[in-house]
Formats: structure tokens, C-alpha cells, sequence
């Protein structure tokens, strides 16, 4: 008899324990995607700057060129919030996978891009 008293309540504890952890995945779940859709609006009016910015800069190549890590490194950050939006799809277990193709050259030059700013900048400072 007080072993199934023991195992009552024990099995009561895990569907307790349970419960509580999916509520909190849940919740964690809704953050992500809240806290998603606030970064992704603001992301969005930098990108739409960055091109009002690209066309006023017209054929100055230098400028266009510094201009050019800016817009990357938008569309980084507009991708990595689009990730996380996936990840609270998946847990939510809404996420429709899609097949794109990708060009390793090209995410290599984009890498490049972004650093070889940066690069140029520690290099003249460090003179």
C-alpha cells in the first residue's frame, strides 16, 4: 500500500514537473517570436535606408564600397532574426522546410566583404 502511495505521488510530482516545463517552452516559444518581429521592423528600416542611401550615392564607387559591409551585414542580421523566428516555428512545430540554393564562393566573398573593413580600419590604426 505505501508503495503505490509513493508511486501516486511521484507520478503526480513528473506531471506536474512536466506541465510546468512545456509551459515555460512555451513561453520561451512567444519571446523569441515577439521579440523577433520587434527587432526584425526596425532591421527593416536600416536595409530601406542603406538602398535610399545607394542611390543618392550614385557613382561615387568609394562611397558605394563602404557602403556595401552596411547592407551585408543588414541582411545578416535580417537573416539570424529570421532563424530564430524558425527556431520557435520548429518548437512549435509550424516550420515548413524549403530548399534554396547556396553558393559557398559567395558566402566567402560576403565574409570577406564584411572583415576586410574592419581589417582596413585596425591596420591604418595600428600605424
Amino acid at each position: 500500500m505505501e508503495v503505490n502511495t509513493t508511486l501516486r505521488t511521484t507520478n503526480q510530482f513528473l506531471q506536474e514537473r512536466t506541465q510546468a516545463a512545456e509551459r515555460a517552452a512555451g513561453a520561451k516559444s512567444e519571446f523569441l517570436a515577439n521579440m523577433s518581429h520587434e527587432i526584425r521592423t526596425p532591421m527593416a528600416a536600416i536595409l530601406g535606408y542603406g538602398e535610399l542611401l545607394r542611390l543618392r550615392l550614385g557613382e561615387d564607387q568609394e562611397a558605394l564600397e563602404e557602403l556595401q559591409p552596411i547592407e551585408e551585414s543588414g541582411q545578416h542580421l535580417l537573416e539570424l532574426i529570421n532563424d530564430i523566428l524558425d527556431l520557435s516555428k520548429i518548437e512549435s512545430e509550424k516550420i515548413q522546410l524549403e530548399h534554396i540554393p547556396c553558393s559557398p564562393m559567395q558566402l566567402v566573398e560576403s565574409v570577406l566583404s564584411v572583415n576586410l573593413v574592419r581589417a582596413r580600419e585596425k591596420h591604418s590604426s595600428s600605424r
